[in-house]
């Protein structure tokens, strides 16, 4: 949150009066520690956890953006002189002041180190959030939401660090997809080349694959057609699973691939190609039938024969 912008707990406060709550009867509403309402309120505490806020939006009968702070809000509505502001805390977390060690400035050494059951709940909270066009109140999560994704690489090792390196790409990608939509193009890159470079460090083809295509998306949206076909185009030869063993999450990822490159193949006047690729994703979408990829809320990736057809 920048100086500029109202901080969530006197906002949290603001609406919970105006609903004509205790803090104790809010409590009881949302299912949210009454310390934690405290904490907020007397400014203890900067913010909470998405789920958190969610729980508290619901119960005040609000939307999750109205407990953060109008910039966010004026960036989403396009206001000319919002961006400066609202763009703050989300290039602060794309692009952080390091010092001669390496660490960020900003982080806290006293704050509470995540885990990656917190992160895995964060960043499925925050999708869900960007898949109800409440771009707002995702852009007002990110800052948040990239600080605990960094911390978390930071802190773990070995295997679970593999997994934080997926659960990383996936949150840089949630906030490439949300500034794309925000015409923010320069951010939306440096985001997705995070999202990219930590799913090449997980090892994971399938997070590689969910990063690329966001990627292909941007490409699509600065005309670069070629570019964007290539790309989608060899990721997925190199992340092909075998149809007759591939899982849920393997067939949507590469599918979502195909469906970006036969979108620039028809955007570069290339149309029969755009056939022939789209016939590769139906077989697919045809294996896939009704499963869902198991995090397939943590991204969004709604890759269907519907989608294909």
């Amino acid at each position: 949150m920048t100086s500029t912008e109202p901080k969530i707990g006197h906002n949290l406060k603001r609406h919970r009066k105006a609903a004509g709550l205790s803090q104790e009867a809010l409590s009881e509403a949302s299912g949210i520690c009454v310390s934690v309402i405290r904490d907020l309120e007397q400014g203890r505490r900067d913010t909470a956890r998405m789920p958190t806020l969610s729980a508290f939006a619901a119960a005040l009968h609000i939307t999750t953006g109205q407990l953060f702070g109008d910039a966010s809000a004026g960036v989403d509505r396009r206001e000319p002189d919002a961006e400066p502001v609202g763009l703050i805390g989300v290039r602060r977390a794309l692009t952080p002041v390091r010092g001669l060690d390496g660490q960020p400035l900003d982080v806290d050494p006293a704050g509470p180190a995540p885990t990656i059951a917190d992160v895995t709940d964060a960043v499925r909270a925050a999708n869900r959030i960007y898949h109800r066009n409440d771009y707002a109140a995702t852009l007002a999560a990110l800052p948040g939401l990239l600080g605990q994704v960094r911390a978390l690489v930071d802190i773990t090792g070995g295997d679970e660090q593999l997994a934080a390196h997926t659960l990383a790409s996936r949150g840089y990608a949630l906030a490439g997809r949300l500034l794309i939509q925000l015409r923010q193009v320069d951010l939306a890159h440096v985001a997705l080349d995070n999202a990219l470079r930590h799913a090449r460090d997980s090892g994971d083809q399938v997070a590689g694959a969910e990063a690329v295509a966001p990627m292909c998306w941007l490409l699509l949206r600065c005309g670069r057609f070629a570019d964007a076909k290539h790309l989608a185009l060899r990721t997925a030869e190199s992340t092909e699973p075998r149809l007759s063993t591939a899982n849920p999450a393997e067939l949507a990822g590469w599918g979502q691939l195909l469906i970006k490159a036969a979108a620039a193949a028809v955007r570069d006047a290339s149309r029969d190609e755009a056939s022939e690729i789209l016939d590769l994703a139906a077989a697919g979408a045809l294996r896939l039938g009704d499963r869902r990829a198991p995090h397939a809320n943590l991204i969004g990736n709604d890759f269907s024969t519907e989608g294909v057809h």
